[in-house]
């Protein structure tokens, strides 16, 4: 096994359980807008006020938009990260699954768990709701959520 995934995966599990997740709130949008602006040099703010409309507040059963809060004794790292996704039911009968389609971490807090901690969350959240199980892609030393499906019972 690569040294360097084994030093990163025993970091990001002991960070994971100090890292803050919760649903998004309204407050919260504009640190991620600001996140986003950030990291993709883009500023999009009609785009997450639509998006908190639809994943903050709508469905929440099967939507999950939830942010990683950063240290308290941080002044200004109010949201360090946030996670959006959603089980969906396909058409012509298919298997509900779920899926991950945003994920962000602030650039400077990356490596310390964040990024696990939002996948950790969303997939509890999700087998919550239903029998969930994950799968993973894997590319290089990083493992990414791809989607999780609803198991039937």
């Amino acid at each position: 096994m690569d040294p360097l995934a084994t030093d990163m995966n025993a970091r990001a599990a002991t960070t994971n359980a100090a890292v803050p997740v919760r649903r998004v709130q309204a407050a919260d949008i504009p640190h991620v807008i600001a996140l986003d602006t950030r990291v993709t040099k883009v500023a999009k703010a009609e785009y997450w006020g639509d998006v908190f409309h639809r994943y903050g507040k709508q469905r929440l059963r099967e939507r999950f938009f939830l942010v990683a809060e950063g240290r308290k004794d941080r002044p200004g790292s109010r949201v360090v990260g946030f996670i959006i996704g959603e089980i969906r039911a396909w058409e012509f009968g298919s298997t509900p699954c779920g899926w991950v389609f945003a994920l962000s971490v602030e650039p400077e807090t990356r490596l310390q768990g964040i990024g696990s901690a939002l996948l950790d969350a969303i997939s509890r959240s999700s087998r919550k709701r239903a029998s969930v199980r994950c799968e993973q892609w894997s590319r290089g030393t990083a493992d990414f959520l791809c989607c999780f499906s609803v198991a039937k019972e």
